[in-house]
């Protein structure tokens, strides 16, 4: 009889955990899921009828509260809580609870003691945390089942009130429009020096270098890269495209990549529409989202192969690294206060 007890005990913790636990489409709590649900229900029934009995002769009748029935009970009613507020209001098609287990920052942590130190101290963790940061959201892995998103719109119903009645997924931004920055934007100038269109076309050559190897498109490729003769002069004919062939050390056979001149010519006008609302967008909420829309003739006028959304990748990506720079410009502009972990780091900084 203590066999069939044991048995059972074991194969409803495994069911429970397979539903705590779910990794694939089938696995995961949809809306029509009932026996899921009624395992994570008899899973609050059981945690809170569970009892501990001391092996002590002593204390033979005495039961206490253990910590894995409180973990037991917040786990099962968060999930259920979780699914009828997402799920059954039709948020989402399912709920993947696997995504919200700590695996994550256990291989965080991982991550950071497999840097050469098990036990790291507060600043070494800290500048570990950075790097792996920096490198995990800089570029996303080619075998990853995931996509790039920077939508906020998939977290709007995790941020949005009990209170708030609007079923919408879009998110409202109080008193904040975006008239000014059209205004700005469709009086773009178009009018840069040589430096400025020298550092343009070098940045171009980074895009068409950084998009070709992704395409993989005879087409895309021939749009974004310029074909140039080797006759023994000089390799370009645009003075934009100086600072680059000066840069390009091996010859663009092994050297950098020229971009063509209708790659040149989208990202001179992207430029030219960044400059002229750079400081409105301080103020906007998805700063990003903002440019790509003001951007979108650019786009429809051109002659851009839709075969892979080339277009958008091209603007993404520049737009991207424009604001890296410009927020790294706006860095440099506000005070020193940076904190160290000594008296002697800082007199040190302090004498520099």
């Amino acid at each position: 009889m203590a066999a069939l007890t044991t048995a059972w005990f074991l194969e409803f913790f495994n069911t429970w955990f397979d539903v705590a636990n779910a990794r694939t489409n089938l696995q995961a709590l949809h809306p029509n899921s009932v026996t899921k649900i009624s395992a994570l229900k008899s899973m609050l029934s059981l945690a809170t009828n569970l009892s501990f009995r001391s092996r002590a002769a002593t204390c033979v009748n005495r039961t206490a509260w253990k910590p894995i029935q409180t973990g037991l009970l917040m786990a099962s009613k968060s999930l259920l809580d979780m699914h009828a507020d997402f799920v059954q209001t039709g948020y989402y098609r399912f709920l993947l609870t696997s995504r919200l287990t700590q695996d994550a920052l256990e291989n965080l942590f991982s991550q950071i003691r497999g840097r050469g130190d098990s036990h790291p101290t507060a600043v070494k963790f800290r500048h570990n945390l950075r790097l792996i940061s920096i490198s995990q959201f800089t570029k996303t892995p080619k075998n990853t089942s995931y996509d790039s998103a920077d939508d906020v719109c998939f977290a709007a119903p995790l941020l949005r009130s009990k209170s708030c009645t609007d079923d919408s997924h879009q998110v409202h931004r109080s008193g904040e429009t975006n008239e000014d920055i059209d205004a700005l934007c469709s009086s773009a100038s178009t009018e840069f020096d040589v430096c400025e269109n020298n550092a343009l076309a070098y940045l171009a050559g980074w895009i068409a270098f950084k998009l070709k190897s992704k395409v993989q498109c005879d087409d895309c490729v021939d749009w974004l890269v310029k074909r140039v003769q080797n006759d023994g002069g000089s390799l370009v004919d645009s003075p934009e495209l100086k600072l680059t062939e000066l840069k390009s050390y091996g010859g663009f056979d092994y050297g950098l990549t020229l971009p063509s001149q209708k790659l040149f010519n989208v990202l001179h006008s992207a430029e030219a529409v960044f400059c002229s609302c750079k400081d409105k967008c301080m103020q906007s909420t998805d700063i990003q989202h903002t440019l790509l829309e003001q951007c979108t003739a650019l786009v429809t006028e051109s002659d851009i192969p839709n075969c892979h959304e080339l277009g958008q990748k091209i603007l993404k990506k520049f737009f991207r690294l424009r604001l890296h720079v410009f927020c790294k410009q706006i860095n440099k502009t506000l005070p020193d206060e940076c904190q160290h972990g000594s008296k002697i780091a800082t007199s040190r900084t302090v004498i520099k």
